[in-house]
């Protein structure tokens, strides 16, 4: 029924994503139309759509934000929002979705120093490739850094790590480690 409307959408699991380009009133009804028929599917087959997990993404600043309706519910209006691993914001710019995935690297990273005692460099270069840095290379073909900083945010969590390996083994002392100017 949501082809024969000629609305585009995908489906993963148990999410659906309705979107459309929006130039004319006709397609946003068209957009309201394709959530009014996958409410009535829902009912029909007595799997409740919750409205309150709902949420439109309005993508570009000409983009006139509607509200759209599910089960007499207004749908939340968002800036950003995470699908399947990744924060996605209305302007399509993936800066703080690589701030995340620095975060979470950096924790990661931590964890690591922490639980293993070693230092053998090796064995910390090891548990960095496979704990570490697959958090950061994660999906790169997705968000393939463009700005400077957030590629300076990505190298950044790899010289932390590279300065700290220098020290646990002892290789250098923290005051004759290089600065970032030199």
């Amino acid at each position: 029924a949501l082809r024969n409307l000629g609305i585009r959408f995908v489906m993963y699991a148990d999410d659906i994503k309705i979107y459309n380009s929006i130039i004319t009133p006709s397609d946003r009804m068209l957009v309201q139309q394709a959530i009014n028929l996958v409410h009535e599917w829902s009912i029909r087959f007595q799997l409740p759509l919750a409205p309150h997990k709902c949420q439109a993404l309005y993508i570009g600043s000409a983009n006139p934000k509607v509200d759209y309706m599910c089960n007499n519910v207004v749908i939340d209006k968002v800036t950003q929002l995470k699908d399947l691993g990744f924060i996605i914001t209305d302007n399509l710019c993936f800066s703080k979705h690589i701030t995340f995935v620095c975060g979470q690297a950096r924790k990661r990273m931590f964890a690591l120093f922490r639980t293993l005692k070693t230092n053998k460099a090796n064995i910390l270069v090891l548990a960095y490739s496979l704990y570490v840095r697959s958090i950061l290379e994660s999906g790169s073909v997705v968000f393939n850094p463009y700005k400077k900083r957030d590629k300076l945010s990505l190298e950044r969590v790899q010289r932390m790590f590279t300065k700290r390996i220098f020290m646990r083994s002892q290789l250098l002392n923290y005051n004759d480690t290089p600065s970032s100017s030199e």
